[in-house]
């Protein structure tokens, strides 16, 4: 979103006859820092092939959970075993504000937020 590279990506094509020799994982799409913090095992189905990601796998599984998913971490002061420590959060673009001025020259508003934060408040959702 800022002319920044991305770097670039390693990928393998992994053939059939070899596929079932390796462990593969699930792109983490759900990242809640108790209950889901790995990805999944992957199946590969007996006979097929796969890509695997040799390098750049955590900028992937950033933009997955950014672009589809979601991200849970503990709040700070919580307790670890309470069901409201760790509140489910989406990533939101704020079209409608500026960005708060920063020191790091922020252009646009991101930010992960419950659905409860990213409701509008009474009376805004005419604007």
């Amino acid at each position: 979103m800022r002319g920044y590279p991305v770097g670039s990506f390693l990928l393998w094509d992994v053939k059939p006859e070899t596929a079932q020799s390796y462990t593969f994982y699930e792109f983490l799409t759900n990242y809640h820092e108790r209950d889901n913090p790995y990805a999944d095992k992957a199946t590969v189905s007996s006979g097929s092939g796969t890509t695997a990601v040799l390098d750049g796998q955590q900028r992937l599984t950033s933009l997955n959970i950014a672009l589809y998913g979601s991200f849970a971490e503990k709040k700070k002061y919580a307790w670890w075993n309470s069901a409201d420590a760790f509140p489910v959060k989406r990533l939101y673009l704020n079209l409608v504000d500026e960005p708060d001025d920063e020191e790091l020259g922020t252009k646009h508003d991101l930010r992960f937020l419950t659905d409860r934060e990213a409701s509008p408040a009474d009376g805004e959702a005419d604007k």
